[in-house]
């Protein structure tokens, strides 16, 4: 059993008060399955590294203007059914890139929590790259950079990244 050791942090842009965790995970073999459970909770879950850079084929979903809890059509409901309905670690995609607006918080801090627990199931058993958009521009975009990690040029991963890259199979 490997552990990794991560940090807790918080902000208090627009009133919102929690914890925010974040993990740097290495040394894992392309194309492997991991299992892995977060200190203090029950549930284990999985994911399966990308393939190697220069391998083939590449498998991605790409989706964007999600919002939390919301039926209409195409939206996050009926977009977080379809994405479960696939084995992302079998047959399926294991990388996810959220291209902005992701949760519609218009604002409100906690909207991000909500949409998390919503996406947790998607998010947490695979790749999850996002990309701000406009939706995310409240407090100075504090939600989103505190909530994802983006590398920077040193490698380090920051909060002060609005976006960053890496290279993914293929």
């Amino acid at each position: 059993d490997q552990q990794f050791l991560g940090n807790t942090h918080t902000y208090t842009a627009g009133g919102w008060q929690g914890s925010l965790h974040r993990v740097k995970i290495s040394g894992l073999e392309s194309s492997t399955e991991y299992f892995y459970r977060c200190k203090g909770r029950d549930t284990i879950f999985n994911f399966t590294t990308g393939p190697a850079v220069g391998d083939y084929p590449v498998r991605f979903v790409a989706i964007a203007d999600m919002g939390a809890f919301s039926d209409n059509a195409g939206a996050s409901n009926s977009t977080i059914s379809a994405l479960m309905a696939i084995d992302r670690s079998k047959d399926g995609f294991p990388l996810l890139i959220h291209a902005g607006d992701i949760a519609y918080t218009s604002g409100n801090q906690e909207v991000w929590d909500s949409y998390f627990e919503e996406m947790e199931v998607v998010a947490s058993s695979g790749y999850y790259q996002v990309c701000v958009g406009n939706h995310e521009h409240y407090y100075n975009f504090s939600g989103y950079l505190n909530r994802f990690a983006m590398p920077g040029e040193t490698g380090n991963y920051s909060v002060d990244n609005l976006w960053g890259s890496y290279d993914y199979g293929g």
